[in-house]
């Protein structure tokens, strides 16, 4: 499967590298990299579409190839109460860290807090299966 993320340049394996920061669904020790399924997708959950005038430009679309079978999807009624809270709970916080803590699939699946009926996907960087995932060619987000 073909997931997404915005960059300020363009891919490489560096850019799945551990950042150190802690977002909706994990610690700052828990190293991941948050995804979308679509492209249109990046600067909606990147938070780039709330701040105008949109995405800055030289970003760039990395398309990352991650293989199939290898995500796990969660639905609404099995995340904690507070998992749509702004700002971020420390309890969505550690429900994401434990599951990429045990590690059983190389990406987790929550749904979106800010569209219906989409997906947030967190890559987990400490997953054995991550040798596998290949980053695809860029190109800028806007012309």
């Amino acid at each position: 499967m073909v997931l997404y993320l915005l960059s300020r340049k363009p891919g490489s394996r560096k850019l799945l590298r551990p950042n150190g920061l802690a977002a909706r669904w994990n610690r700052e020790d828990m190293p991941c990299r948050y995804l979308v399924d679509h492209p249109g997708m990046c600067p909606v959950e990147s938070g780039l579409a709330d701040v105008p005038p949109g995405i800055p430009p030289h970003y760039f679309i990395v398309p990352v190839e991650v293989p199939e079978g290898s995500i796990r999807y969660f639905r609404e009624d099995e995340l904690p109460e507070q998992w749509r809270a702004m700002p971020v709970s420390a309890v969505s916080r550690d429900f994401g860290s434990a599951h990429l803590g045990v590690a059983d699939k190389l990406v987790l699946a929550f749904p979106s807090v800010r569209l219906s009926r989409e997906w947030t996907y967190v890559l987990n960087l400490r997953h054995p299966l991550m040798k596998e995932v290949k980053i695809g060619v860029c190109y800028l987000a806007m012309r």
